[in-house]
């Protein structure tokens, strides 16, 4: 209980010298990047999405990247996916949803201009998709984020789409 305070005392006292502001989404930018080109159908497929802050003002950013299914509501997904099979159809996820429950504390950080944020662990997207088709896939990512306010943060609220990222 100590530590909570600790944190939200911390993350209280950077919201005061550092009030959040307007700002529009393109601002912020949105990558992934896999650990490799090229999957057997065995091996897992994992993914770490990026937000860069390309603004001139620190920014408070949601960075848990919960991934979930793009069809599951807003306060249930941060982070959901785009695919693309080899034939050009959309992959359906696999997926109906995950509840999340709300974000800790610690899983909001004030990025600051010019710097960027990722996942702190591998995440596999094998298991929310059908890979089983040889050939290229297209990926991208959407990132969004409902939550902040409950914790008295004003952070990013919006959508961020990423690049289409090709994999085999």
């Amino acid at each position: 209980m100590r530590k909570f305070y600790f944190v939200l005392i911390l993350i209280l006292h950077s919201f005061a010298l550092y009030p959040g502001s307007s700002f529009a989404s393109k601002d912020l930018e949105l990558t992934i990047s896999f650990d490799k080109e090229e999957y057997t159908k065995k091996e897992p497929i994992y993914v770490t999405p990026n937000i860069k802050n390309n603004t001139k003002e620190p920014i408070w950013i949601n960075w848990r990247f919960y991934m979930n299914s793009d069809t599951s509501p807003n306060e249930h997904r941060e982070v959901y996916f785009l695919v693309t099979s080899p034939e050009g159809k959309k992959l359906e996820c696999k997926i109906d949803s995950y509840k999340t429950g709300l974000p800790r504390t610690d899983y909001f950080i004030l990025l600051e201009p010019g710097k960027d944020v990722s996942i702190g662990r591998k995440k596999s997207i094998k298991h929310f998709f059908n890979f089983s088709e040889p050939g290229e896939y297209k990926i991208e990512a959407v990132y969004q984020n409902v939550h902040g306010k409950e914790l008295g943060l004003d952070a990013f609220k919006g959508e961020l789409k990423s690049k289409p990222v090709t994999i085999k």
